[in-house]
């Protein structure tokens, strides 16, 4: 490629826009030395590229051959046509002061035979001269270091670090006897300004692993119902079903794991919905006429489906929850009092305070003995009052059904499973129950359980085992080669627990709501009523007549009253 037409590339390139944000462009020594100087106009357009120089030290006999010959820059290849001239010179009078004089002569012209010997010179011939040091390796002239330079916009090209032929980066030239390796284009002597940046502190473009088509990945998004919008919620362009915003468990997942690929991919999202704004039919049609390249939402993994796509391994927890609404055991047994503590402890405690009664503290040992006793009785006390609290105030939220066996025996068959279509219509179910034209329990995707949890975490809760699924993947057309560095990616994000915990909190915070609600919120707790006391008023109404009959009989208060009768 020659100066001139090297000059006329790269406007052009840029003109093309492959010389943007993603790309990298690294020149070899042939062209970078071709075009030094590099001219302004031709500089702007080739910001961001990186290649490779000989370096040619600065010496004295440089500087006084530029100013000997009025020159401020010259290249690599003038510098290399002297030096070599220079050589051959070098090479020539070594051979002919071995000559005898005589062989000189012009009468004695003919086929030189002091060819070889010439060569031989020449090819064994070192010195240092105007580009370094000179020397021949089966005819070709030896570089040992490069320059690493980086072309930018207005200030030309700059250098930011060396390399030598023993494929080590150096930072500094070495001239001054300093030679610091590195290893990482982090530590070199500047940071690269990549294409599309004009600033040093700019991501590393990652390039192209595998072949893709020049153009952006299209990704098709599913409008979702407006109840799982935590799961994916997007809006969207009406003319072009380009999507302007999107958000959700399912994107950010998916941009993680882009995140995590070897390289980049460019892409822009397109919503999969009609004219009125409505879902374009089904999950079978979006996935049996795959039209993009890839499809993001809940895409459920089935047996059936991979015969028309590719997913990659499942990004979201697998599994079906079972839900059933929570009932109130808060125990309303009058006799509750004396739960607490068993009956071997009420006996003992009994026989305590009969075996005590009406005796005096006489001296030291009786104060202590009676110390004992107190403290034993507060300490029983306080254990009564706390497991007496805890059973009276504390609301006992219990699951109505714990397996799907127990729904069976409750007369639930498949005849009546009932769909439906959201939160509400699920939340209204269940509340009314089976007797009442509703259901007992909901089956649903781990991923929708949750939302439904957030929503309403006090009134309904899990049971049961989780039952098997293959869970939510993202679709890609069969034989794509994206799905095996996707699955990868997605592996690695699914292992980074706190990355997941982060997004499990943020959209599906159920687990935290309903800590909150059951140890935080006093208005959720009931109000003790007097069926918790029933048993304590009847004990103490009973034994308030018993002792009041006694007392009228012995104070002859009856007889009284029954000869005023008579």
């Amino acid at each position: 490629m020659t100066a001139s037409f090297a000059s006329e590339l790269f406007p052009i390139v840029e003109e093309a826009g492959i010389m943007s944000k993603g790309y990298v462009w690294i020149i070899t020594d042939g062209l970078s030395t071709l075009l030094d100087p590099i001219e302004k106009n031709v500089s702007d357009s080739m910001h961001g590229i990186l290649g490779l120089r000989q370096y040619v030290p600065h010496t004295k006999h440089l500087e006084e051959f530029k100013t000997r010959f009025n020159v401020s820059e010259i290249n690599i290849y003038g510098l290399w046509a002297y030096d070599t001239i220079w050589a051959l010179a070098k090479s020539v009078e070594l051979v002919f002061s071995h000559v005898n004089s005589t062989q000189t002569g012009v009468g004695g012209l003919r086929v030189s035979e002091l060819g070889p010997r010439l060569l031989e010179k020449l090819l064994s011939t070192r010195f240092v001269g105007l580009s370094g040091e000179f020397r021949l390796n089966r005819g070709q002239l030896q570089v040992e270091k490069f320059k690493i330079i980086n072309v930018r916009r207005k200030k030309g090209e700059k250098v930011i670090g060396y390399w030598t032929e023993e494929k080590e980066i150096h930072i500094d030239s070495g001239e001054n006897g300093d030679v610091a390796n590195s290893s990482s284009i982090d530590e070199l002597k500047d940071r690269i300004i990549w294409f599309g940046y004009y600033y040093a502190k700019v991501p590393t473009p990652k390039g192209w692993v595998i072949p893709v088509s020049s153009n952006k990945l299209r990704i098709g998004v599913p409008l979702l119902s407006s109840y799982l919008k935590g799961f994916l919620d997007i809006n969207w362009d009406p003319k072009t079903l380009k999507v302007t915003n999107i958000k959700g468990f399912s994107y950010d997942v998916f941009v993680a794991a882009l995140q995590k690929l070897p390289f980049d991919v460019p892409h822009e999202f397109f919503a999969f919905v009609n004219n009125s704004s409505q879902m374009n039919g089904t999950y079978n049609d979006l996935l049996y006429q795959i039209k993009l390249g890839v499809y993001l939402g809940d895409t459920t993994i089935t047996a059936n489906r991979t015969a028309y796509v590719d997913f990659t391994l499942p990004y979201s927890e697998s599994g079906v929850w079972m839900i059933v609404k929570v009932k109130d055991e808060k125990t309303k047994n009058i006799w509750i009092f004396l739960k607490p503590l068993k009956w071997t402890l009420w006996l003992t405690i009994a026989v305590a305070f009969l075996s005590t009664e009406g005796e005096k503290v006489e001296n030291h040992w009786s104060r202590f003995v009676l110390t004992i006793w107190v403290f034993e009785a507060f300490i029983v006390t306080q254990s009564y009052t706390a497991s007496l609290a805890s059973m009276l105030t504390v609301q006992r939220m219990q699951p109505s059904f714990v397996n799907v066996d127990e729904l069976r025996m409750k007369d639930c068959y498949e005849s009546r499973l009932r769909p439906y279509a959201s939160q509400e219509e699920y939340h209204q179910a269940l509340s009314k129950g089976s007797k009442n034209g509703g259901v007992e329990a909901m089956f649903h995707e781990i991923p929708y359980a949750k939302l439904f949890l957030a929503k309403y975490y006090s009134r309904y809760t899990t049971v049961g085992t989780t039952y098997k699924s293959d869970g939510f993947g993202f679709a890609f057309p069969l034989g794509s080669p994206l799905v095996p560095y996707m699955s990868r990616a997605i592996l690695n994000v699914t292992e980074d627990h706190k990355k997941m915990q982060e997004l499990e909190l943020k959209y599906f915070s159920y687990q935290s709501k309903c800590q909150v609600y059951s140890s935080t919120s006093p208005a959720n707790s009931h109000g003790l009523s007097a069926i918790s006391f029933g048993g304590l008023f009847i004990i103490m109404g009973l034994t308030l007549v018993f002792f009041c009959l006694i007392f009228f009989v012995k104070s002859g208060y009856v007889r009284t009253c029954l000869l005023a009768m008579l």
